[in-house]
């Protein structure tokens, strides 16, 4: 839609049009990415997303699909590597988050009442606080599909620590 090359990865998913590909390439990013349309993000060389704080990446309310994949990020202490919030009445809400490595924080993938494939990632070091999770699916409606397959999840040993939480 608008091809170029931009300083941030936030810079070129606001450039981007609906349903483009934003590619992001090898490197480390300081930032905080905020996707708000239907569009893919995909990362070449398995490019590092690492914040100081707050959530590395949140999906809030796209109107379509979402697909996140090729990311590695970086976690900050208490906070959720992706946030994917499908919070709308469109029916349409599918994301995909794949081939993504995500380390630390308290939440790996933290999925809000949306329609979700989850698939080959890595999610480990997530705090060892009874609330941790690899994976957490809440708010469900009786239509509303997570599907989790060949990801790796590991935490640290911590009672009430679950590697996949899915609340309907």
């Amino acid at each position: 839609g608008n091809p170029g090359i931009f300083q941030t990865i936030q810079e070129a998913v606001d450039a981007a049009n609906p349903d483009d590909t934003v590619i992001v390439h090898h490197g480390t990013y300081a930032e905080n990415v905020t996707i708000g349309k239907s569009l893919t993000l995909r990362g070449v060389g398995h490019p590092l997303l690492a914040p100081a704080s707050g959530v590395p990446l949140t999906v809030d309310n796209p109107a379509r699909s979402v697909v996140i994949e090729g990311l590695d990020i970086n976690t900050p202490s208490g906070q959720t590597g992706i946030f994917y919030d499908g919070l709308s009445d469109d029916d349409a809400n599918i994301g995909v988050v794949r081939n993504c490595t995500i380390t630390g924080g308290q939440t790996g993938i933290f999925a809000r009442e949306c329609d979700l494939k989850i698939r080959n990632n890595d999610i480990s070091g997530f705090s060892g606080s009874p609330s941790s999770r690899g994976l957490l699916a809440i708010g469900l409606g009786s239509t509303t599909q997570i599907v989790a397959a060949h990801n790796r999840i590991t935490g640290q040993p911590v009672a009430g620590n679950l590697g996949m939480t899915i609340i309907a």
